[in-house]
């Protein structure tokens, strides 16, 4: 699965995975893209019980106010009856730092519970900056207390370059109910972020 999270600037990031679900853009009738969804997925796998329960989780996050800021926002849904198991996003951000330097201040920047991994990993698409750790989630995430995620943020030169440079920042994250794949998915998140292409508008 692939999806382009700004059309104009062809800026392309492949999902890699089957059952990633893109959220609706704002403005969208959720309420039927949410039941039809469920539904779907509830008779692939041959679990109508769990339909009702994924149509709400599926509710929560396309209803989320934040996604108006994010390019691309994601759920991944491996099972109906395990319902939303991961969640993905990605943002142009203007006003960018000019340099991977300034940009992994940043990124260090963020508060987490505990200590994250920081470190500078250039990617295909450009000098990029990769966190990894654990933070406290929205109350109204659907993800519980804590969350674990996996945040790049990364400077195509076709971004960054000129006067009013911009990054790209992808973020995955999941909740202590996949903990015992928290490095299986972290791989995942590494894996889609290298599909990172920026290209010019032809």
């Amino acid at each position: 699965m692939s999806a382009t999270p700004h059309e104009e600037l062809h800026v392309d990031l492949d999902l890699l995975v089957d059952r990633w679900l893109p959220l609706p853009p704002p403005g969208a009738d959720v309420e039927t893209w949410a039941f039809d969804a469920a539904a779907e997925l509830g008779e692939i796998d041959g679990q109508p019980d769990a339909v009702a329960r994924l149509n709400e989780q599926l509710l929560l996050w396309a209803r989320d106010p934040g996604r108006a800021d994010h390019d691309l926002a994601a759920v991944l849904v491996p099972e109906a009856q395990v319902g939303v198991y991961a969640w993905l996003t990605a943002a142009q951000l203007s006003e960018a730092p000019a340099t991977v330097v300034q940009l992994e201040q940043i990124a260090r920047s963020v508060a987490h519970v505990g200590e994250a991994e920081v470190s500078q990993v250039p990617l295909p698409a450009g000098p990029a900056v990769r966190t990894r750790g654990i933070r406290a989630a929205d109350r109204d995430d659907g993800l519980g207390e804590l969350v674990e995620q996996v945040r790049w943020w990364v400077l195509p030169p076709l971004l960054a370059a000129g006067p009013d440079p911009q990054s790209v920042e992808i973020t995955m994250c999941w909740s202590a109910a996949a903990a015992h794949e928290a490095d299986d998915l972290a791989e995942l998140a590494d894996d889609i972020a290298a599909t990172l292409v920026v290209r010019p508008v032809e």
